[in-house]
């Protein structure tokens, strides 16, 4: 017997060491350590089980279209497709980017279109669209979310369970003041961390469960963009240029000589005015 009480008192005291440098070993505490030691006697975050992995796959689809058509069709195009997403029901179709930009000379116009789209209503949706021009380009990518929406749940069943505790032990009675204000800053902390997660897991969820789609619309090139005419098209529209900036350059010279007309005339006729008296003089002076 004496052994065997001798033996669990070693162990006891082992144990109760090893406690003590694991403690002298850890950063430095948010609260007070009192309070810190109850919080972490009633609270402890759960760790994710080590039983078998889940099996669902969380996934970010995104699609790249490219559509050409005639340019005289190109803004109804768009705007059948704009409308036909913003029209949809609630949450199963999202606008994030449409813009249009309308073509100068041989530019053609182009616009384009980026949205979330629900699963349920995106083949429909795929099909319209491409019926209304020819499709020129057709991607799919496909990135693998699974981990980080894994993380993000096991930390936000934690900090609730955490922020859980913190309010009860706000609501027992006979606590000190100096306690209540830690646990109001920790719950504070906690509460913040909690919103920040939720924001996350938002963004990861339209990520997964809608399917990203960019639309580009673009406008055939004409016979005079791309054919045997074009160097002719390029003349004109260099010939154009080439009068506009010399009529430019007389209208800068008149402005600028203006100014400088009348002077100009009155010397003239003062120095007319002057020779012909000095001839008249050179006449009248000879035998």
């Amino acid at each position: 017997m004496r052994t065997i009480s001798g033996t669990i008192l070693l162990l006891m005291l082992m144990a109760g060491c090893g406690e003590k440098y694991a403690d002298s070993g850890t950063s430095k505490n948010k609260l007070p350590a009192p309070l810190e030691t109850k919080i972490m006697a009633e609270v402890r975050p759960s760790a994710p089980s080590a039983g078998p992995p889940d099996e669902k796959k969380y996934r970010a689809i995104r699609q790249y279209l490219a559509l050409e058509l005639l340019g005289t069709d190109l803004q109804s195009a768009w705007r059948a497709a704009h409308d036909d997403c913003a029209m949809a029901p609630a949450n199963q179709c999202d606008i994030l980017i449409s813009t249009i930009s309308q073509g100068e000379l041989n530019t053609p116009s182009a616009a384009s279109l980026q949205i979330r789209i629900a699963p349920q209503r995106h083949d429909g949706y795929r099909k319209k669209v491409l019926a209304r021009g020819e499709l020129r380009e057709d991607r799919t990518e496909s990135l693998d979310k699974t981990s980080e929406v894994i993380d993000t749940e096991a930390r936000l069943k934690n900090t609730l369970a955490l922020r859980d505790r913190l309010r009860a032990m706000l609501a027992t009675p006979g606590a000190k003041f100096k306690d209540l204000i830690d646990l109001e800053k920790e719950l504070a902390r906690v509460q913040s961390e909690l919103d920040s997660l939720n924001g996350i897991r938002k963004a990861l969820a339209n990520e997964t469960e809608k399917t990203f789609m960019q639309i580009d619309f673009r406008a055939k090139r004409s016979m005079t963009e791309t054919g045997t005419f074009s160097p002719i098209g390029d003349a004109f529209a260099g010939s154009g240029r080439a009068f506009a900036s010399s009529l430019a350059s007389l209208i800068v010279f008149v402005v600028v000589a203006l100014p400088w007309v009348i002077p100009i005339i009155v010397v003239f006729i003062i120095a007319r005015s002057g020779l012909r008296a000095f001839r008249n003089r050179k006449i009248q002076s000879k035998p």
